[in-house]
């Protein structure tokens, strides 16, 4: 696994962790722990407050000819719940990568390109956190198979 030293390095998990279709609880239970080390779990689940605010800079010239200092822009800790705009874009960024980046073949299972962390984790728990009844036939057909 990578080092969560920088914001901005995607983890990536062990390939035989990453999900697979049918390993959500376990991918799951490895996954958010990992998130949090960045506070990206706050994004998965939807807790974060999205600023609306675009952000733009003008700067005046003084009447001596130099121009104004611009305003300081705060920093936010990681796991703050409402970042800056410019905070929020490369956190939800990370967020996202760090789910899709693992999954195996997303596009073979299905999942939809282009949507937000939380709803990409929405969609993970709705469409795999429940057993079908194919991977329980599954499941019983191995367990049939082995004893």
């Amino acid at each position: 696994m990578s080092t969560p030293s920088n914001y901005t390095n995607i983890q990536t998990l062990p390939k035989d962790q990453k999900f697979n279709g049918e390993n959500y609880v376990s991918f799951k239970a490895i996954i958010i722990p990992t998130g949090r080390l960045k506070g990206l779990h706050l994004y998965w689940e939807g807790r974060i407050n999205i600023p609306n605010v675009e952000l733009t800079a003008t700067i005046n010239p003084t009447s001596s000819g130099t121009a104004e200092s611009l305003p300081k822009i705060t920093t936010t800790t990681i796991n703050d719940p409402s970042p800056t705009i410019l905070e929020y874009e490369l956190r939800e960024s990370v967020a996202y990568l760090t789910l899709w980046n693992n999954i195996k073949n997303p596009d073979g299972l299905g999942i939809p390109h282009g949507m937000s962390s939380d709803k990409l984790w929405k969609y993970l728990e709705t469409e795999f956190q429940k057993v079908t009844t194919i991977t329980r036939q599954r499941k019983e057909d191995n367990l049939r198979a082995c004893c």
